[in-house]
Formats: C-alpha cells, structure tokens, sequence
C-alpha cells in the first residue's frame, strides 16, 4: 500500500480548505460525545512533557491538552516564554536549555508536544539534545515544500536566504527520537502532504479529521497524543487513522 507522501507537496491548501478552518470550533464540540473517554484516567507511568505552542500562538491555545495530560498523572508544562512568533533558531536554544536543565535535574527525558510550528521547534530541539528527549509528538507541523502554508508569503518575510538553507538542512536529518505525526486532509493551514515526514522511515504517521486550527481541541488527537505519551516507546512505520 502506498503510504501517504509517496506523491510531492503542492504549494498551500486548497481555498475550500482554508475557509474550512472558520469552522474549526466545531472540531470542540466533538468533545462532547468524547468526554467519557477523556476524562477516564489512563494507567501510565508519568512522564514529564513540554508542549510548545504554534506559530502566534501561546501557551493559552494549548490549555486543554495539558490539561488532559496532567489528569493523567503527567508532569505537564508550557513552554512559558509568550508567543510564538516564528524564531525558531532562538526558540529551539531557549526551549534546548530548559530540556536539558530538566534531564540533568531529574535523569529522566522528555516528551515533548508541539503543534504547527511548535512541531519543528520541537524536532530541532531533539536534534540538539537527544539524549534529553524522549518522544516527540507533532500535530500540523510543516516539513516540505517552500510555500507550504496558507501563510507561506507573510511568514517567509522574515527569513533570508541562509536561514532557509539551515532550516532544508535540518529537514532532510530526522530527529534521532521516535516521532509521532498527526496530520489531517481538511488541514487548510498546511498543506498535508507537507506534514509528512518522509526522510524518516521509523516515524509514527497518525491521520485525524481535525482542521489545522481545531487539532488542540480534537478528540481524536488528544486521545493519539496521551496515546503516544503513556505508552513505552516502540519502532515501526505506521500509517492509520485515529479512531473516530
């Protein structure tokens, strides 16, 4: 069977995708039917984690999924360091240093969680310090292609010419972690074929139904996410859907 990004990205989202994400509120209210399998504690053994924001956003956009995973007996934080506004060189140094102050203060890695952008802040972070890095689990997250997101033009502004030669770098080494990808098809805001991590034949794809904007409040993706985090770590390529 053919996995899913055996055919090359496209430049952005399809319009009727973007203009889906208005409806991305309504991914929320598929919690409801949800609730008695989200709010059923998980036998796990605790990890600690770190979830990391998307681009513009803050540690308020991702209050549910820590919450979800803190109910679960996780040691759960933000990264606490404001908005994302897209450094990812200075964020990953930051980010890289609380990482790696946790493990020389615990013994214990990692897991870190990041959304869009947060994703590739994540991924260089393990590259960095693996050693201190347990899992990583990515939702949305862009991989390939130049003109991947809906708002490819604007963020590109800010990076020259060197910084996107470091970053083309970066993507063609995979994370030397277990990696968890959750991506979805009514993704208006990257491109999903982008999101897919095809330089790495050890990552762990993970399909949902979610809206780019909504991935942070899916039931499904929360379920995959506290899936992946209360789960010893294994390797294999998988390439499924989460269940509904």
């Amino acid at each position: 069977m053919a996995r899913p990004f055996d055919a090359p990205p496209v430049n952005s989202p399809r319009l009727r995708l973007m203009l889906g994400e208005l409806a991305a509120p309504l991914d929320g209210l598929r919690l409801l039917p949800s609730l008695p399998g989200l709010v059923r504690r998980r036998d796990v053994t605790p990890r600690d984690v770190l979830v990391l924001p998307g681009w513009l956003t803050n540690d308020r956009s991702t209050g549910l999924l820590r919450a979800a995973l803190m109910h679960d007996g996780h040691r759960v934080a933000g990264w606490g360091i404001g908005r994302n506004r897209g450094d990812v060189g200075g964020a990953a140094d930051t980010v890289t240093a609380m990482v790696t102050d946790k493990h020389r203060s615990t013994g214990r890695p990692v897991d870190l969680v990041g959304w869009s952008l947060g994703g590739t802040i994540a991924r260089e972070v393990a590259r960095r310090a693996p050693e201190a890095v347990r899992r990583i689990v990515t939702m949305g997250t862009p991989l390939h292609g130049s003109m991947f997101t809906s708002f490819a033009a604007l963020y590109s502004r800010s990076i020259d010419d060197a910084a996107r030669e470091a970053i083309e770098r970066r993507r063609a080494t995979p994370p030397p972690v277990p990696v968890t990808i959750i991506w979805s098809k009514r993704d208006g805001v990257v491109q999903w074929r982008a999101q897919q991590d095809r330089d790495n034949p050890w990552a762990d794809h993970v399909q949902v139904r979610s809206t780019h904007i909504g991935m942070t409040l899916d039931p499904d993706v929360l379920h995959t996410i506290r899936d992946r985090v209360g789960t010893e770590l294994t390797t294999g390529i998988h390439v499924r859907e989460a269940r509904s």
